[in-house]
């Protein structure tokens, strides 16, 4: 809404655009305005992989990350098993607000954050957890779709696929 970007991925440095490192792999968020002038630089990580698979802008207010990670420490304090996903947000100056974490024993890995039009979100994914947030499985690794409210709070979570592998790549919310 500034006009400006917020640019994203992962860094396993400490140096010069990125100002510290936790351990493996950190996510890496550059907020620049519409010159390329940088204004944040946000770094949120454990001594794991933390890896950034989608952002976005909500209600001109804040941003909304949706993260996968293996760590049990540091910005990712609690870890279900393998990996799991966080959903975390920042204000417009870089600073972490509230975070949601879901997980099961298994591997547990978000791809796309969709916003709904009536409110709340829709996070998308892969997972072959059969307890946690995910509950009982279908066979293999399956496709999750998690819809949260408005006050982000969890509605629903629903699995699909089959008792081979699948998995959901990207979500578009539609207006009905």
């Amino acid at each position: 809404s500034s006009g400006g970007f917020l640019a994203g991925g992962k860094s396993q440095s400490a140096d010069f655009d990125v100002p510290s490192n936790a351990g493996s792999s950190d996510v890496w968020l550059i907020k620049v305005n519409a010159l390329g002038e940088k204004e944040f630089v946000s770094v949120l990580g454990g001594s794991s992989e933390d890896m950034l698979k989608d952002v976005m802008e909500v209600d001109n207010a804040y941003f909304l990350t949706l993260i996968n990670s293996y760590s049990a420490n540091g910005d990712f304090p609690v870890n279900s098993g393998d990996l799991d996903i966080w959903l975390k947000s920042l204000t417009f100056d870089g600073m972490v607000g509230g975070s949601l974490h879901f997980g099961g024993s298994g591997t547990d890995a978000a791809v796309k954050l969709a916003q709904a039009p009536a409110g709340g979100h829709l996070i998308v994914g892969q997972t072959n957890s059969t307890d946690g947030t995910f509950g009982s499985g279908l066979g293999g690794k399956d496709a999750f779709c998690i819809r949260l409210s408005s006050t982000s709070q969890i509605t629903w979570v629903k699995k699909f696929g089959s008792k081979d592998d699948d998995g959901f790549v990207d979500a578009l919310a539609l207006s009905d």
